[in-house]
């Protein structure tokens, strides 16, 4: 009984110190800069060592944009989410797509102003 105690004990200072096991940052890239609109890769890792580069994008317009990142040619991926146009609001920022890793690939991004009627359309060619 004392040993179930003592590690008992032990346990949960180690888990107290761990605070939580979200994924955090390997890597922050900026890879465009356009009408306002940044678009960000931050390559990401949880603690059992899966990796993956989150986008995202951030409207610094007091209006809002258009953005859409995909790959430009084939890509090789363990798993993706891309290419997906998004309608960024005016000041704000959200995640735009994903790539798990291992995976091989060139990415480009675009952005555009809304149609008159609020929406994003298609992008521009």
């Amino acid at each position: 009984m004392r040993g179930w105690i003592l590690a008992g004990l032990l346990v949960v200072p180690v888990l107290g110190g761990c605070e939580t096991f979200e994924p955090y940052s390997v890597n922050y890239d900026l890879i465009s800069d356009q009408e306002g609109v940044a678009v960000y890769a931050n390559e990401m890792e949880d603690f059992s060592g899966s990796r993956w580069i989150q986008f995202s994008a951030s409207n610094q317009n007091d209006f809002p944009a258009c953005v859409q990142v995909r790959f430009d040619g084939d890509g090789e991926t363990s798993g993706h989410s891309m290419g997906e146009i998004i309608r960024l609001d005016a000041s704000s920022t959200l995640d735009i797509g994903y790539v798990t890793l291992p995976a091989h690939f060139n990415t480009v991004s675009q952005v555009w102003n809304v149609d008159d009627d609020g929406e994003c359309g298609y992008p521009p060619q």
